[in-house]
Parts: structure tokens; sequence; C-alpha cells
């Protein structure tokens, strides 16, 4: 009986792990963290979601006003610098991992739309 007891405990012990980790894939994901200052400062606001995004809009506040930017591990992401996520014409850039300085690479304040992927 007391073999019994030991293997039914062991059990239940996994099934409530099982059920804890299947609880946290649940959970949305920050994808991506936009700041309006150089050097991840300033305002910033985070899009929380899976990938793909498909276009998104960022909060008028963060419209041709960005300049640094965290991607997580796994993402690429392109900003576009057009309502559409680059069904008109118009500048963009495809980034990954940690963007300190949009300046450095031509694309301080010019993002309107993004989207994001798994890489």
């Amino acid at each position: 009986m007391a073999r019994f007891l030991a293997l039914l405990s062991a059990a239940l012990a996994g099934a409530a792990v099982v059920n804890g980790a299947a609880s946290v894939d649940k959970r949305a994901t920050d994808l991506i963290t936009f700041f309006i200052d150089l050097q991840f400062s300033g305002n910033s606001t985070v899009f929380t979601g899976n990938v793909p995004t498909g276009c998104q809009h960022p909060p008028a506040e963060f419209v041709n006003s960005v300049s640094s930017v965290i991607i997580a591990d796994g993402v690429g992401c392109t900003l576009w610098g057009t309502p559409n996520c680059g069904l008109s014409a118009g500048p963009s850039i495809s980034l990954q991992g940690r963007v300190p300085d949009l300046v450095a690479l031509g694309f301080n304040d010019v993002m309107d739309t993004f989207e994001c992927l798994p890489k």
C-alpha cells in the first residue's frame, strides 16, 4: 500500500508540473519594445503577441518617433516608413535583437508600421 501511495503521489506531482508548463506556454510573449529615445530610453511601448504578427500599427505617439528597439530572441521584425507595411513605396529596415540607435541605421523617427516573423 505504501508503494502504491508513493507512485500515486509521484504521478500527481508529474501531472501538476505538466499542467503548469502548459499554462506558461499559453502566455503571450513580448515580441518587440519600441523606445522614443536612443539607448532604450524615453517613453516605450511593448507589442505582446505571437508571430507572424501581420501588419501592425504602433500607438500614435510612436509613429515617426521610434529611436531604439528590442526584439525578442528568435524573432525578426521589419519596420516600415509607410502606413501599410510596404504596400506602397517607402523606406523599410529589417532588424533582430537589440538596436540601441536607429540614427546610425538611417531609420530614426521613420517607422509608421511594423511586421514581425519567426527567425
